[in-house]
């Protein structure tokens, strides 16, 4: 009964260790899970034109109001007198 024991111990020992052998680990990138989905093409589309009919507007808007403040603030500069410009 003893020996018995001991070579289901052994065997179990040994099963576990090839088990343990066995363990694989795997790295995916989300990147490419997504590339993998087939809603992509719609989602890319629609984002498309989100981006021409809204971004662009609001882009080419901050743009021209940066380019007239920074007009105004150079042509400021420019009227100040010495003094101020030390100060």
């Amino acid at each position: 009964m003893k020996k018995l024991k001991v070579f289901v111990l052994a065997a179990s020992l040994i099963i576990a260790g090839n088990a343990m052998a066995q363990t694989k680990i795997v790295y995916i990138r989300i990147d490419d899970m997504v590339s993998l989905m087939p809603e992509v093409p719609r989602i890319d589309s629609l984002l498309k034109i989100f981006q021409t009919d809204s971004l662009n507007n609001e882009y080419s808007t901050l743009v021209q109001l940066y380019q007239f403040k920074d007009s105004v603030y150079r042509d400021s500069i420019r009227t100040k007198p010495a003094v101020c410009k030390q100060i």
